[in-house]
């Protein structure tokens, strides 16, 4: 699972370099040095390692969402969550 999710997140990040990145959980940071792979649906409850399922986040959305669901997540941190979903979905992102 780990090796899979390694594979993933660098295929991501490869493909956000000749990118104008913002994270797409908080629409805010812009850093994407300090960027992390997130799975959107937790692995631990029952969330896979595919592209579709994995996004590029900030370091502080990542921390703070652990293994949230995004719905959990965004109310905890006050985001708007149609808002959240329609940014992953017009990336190819299931929700």
């Amino acid at each position: 699972q780990r090796s899979t999710a390694n594979r993933v997140k660098r295929d991501l990040m490869q493909a956000l370099v000749s990118e104008d990145w913002i994270c797409p959980y908080c629409y805010q940071n812009k850093d994407l040095s300090n960027a992390e792979a997130d799975h959107i649906h937790p692995i631990v409850k029952g969330g896979r390692s595919t592209p579709q399922n994995m996004v590029i986040v900030c370091y502080n959305c990542n921390r703070n969402k652990r293994d949230l669901t995004l719905r959990q997540f965004c109310n905890k941190s006050n985001y708007d969550y149609d808002a959240v979903c329609s940014r992953l979905e017009s990336d190819g992102k299931d929700i």
